[in-house]
């Protein structure tokens, strides 16, 4: 307002103590991370690196079991971007908790595999709101990229709009400055 920045902290940073959150306070953003994911990939579309008809199989390794295989074969990036995928809404390794606190956990390559060799999969085509399937976007666009998403975030998003501290892992100075998420579920 007025060329003025203007900080409001409401709540506490951990619901086992009072201390304020405050400018400096780090929290995890969520489904919002889902529009920075479809940024990225509209751009890998629009400059030819990424078709959104494609098959994810043509992502995926070895790793990936035969039927499960054929099963995703019929899934699309548009899928994934839309929805539609089939996928579950959360994979079964995706969100262990570091002790008892934030989600803060570095899913990788062998959780994705052991996840899509596992989960219940729909037939493509009806809307199922999908935490996984965006998951799984983000995963093919570092593959298609060759680049992490950290980079691909940096590049398509951060270096456009100048963030200074938004990123994919937090340093051990920073893990303090970590918000506990306040879910309806009432998690520690």
């Amino acid at each position: 307002i007025n060329d003025q920045s203007y900080f409001f902290n409401y709540g506490s940073r951990s619901r086992t103590n009072d201390e304020a959150v405050d400018e400096h306070s780090i929290y995890q953003i969520a489904s919002v991370g889902k529009p920075l994911v479809g940024i990225i990939c509209q751009e890998m579309i629009l400059s030819g690196q990424l078709n959104p008809e494609q098959p994810i199989t043509d992502f995926l390794s070895g790793q990936l079991r035969a039927k499960r295989r054929q099963l995703l074969s019929k899934v699309t990036i548009r899928h994934l971007l839309q929805h539609k995928s089939g996928l579950p809404q959360d994979a079964r390794a995706a969100y262990r908790r570091k002790d008892g606190t934030a989600y803060a956990y570095d899913y990788q390559e062998e959780d994705f595999y052991s996840d899509l060799n596992s989960i219940k999969i729909r037939p493509a085509g009806k809307y199922q709101y999908s935490n996984f399937g965006y998951a799984l976007l983000s995963h093919i666009l570092t593959k298609v990229s060759g680049m992490s998403y950290q980079a691909l975030l940096d590049k398509y998003i951060g270096q456009v709009v100048g963030w200074e501290s938004t990123g994919t892992t937090l340093s051990p100075d920073d893990e303090p400055r970590l918000v506990t998420p306040y879910r309806k579920d009432k998690r520690n």
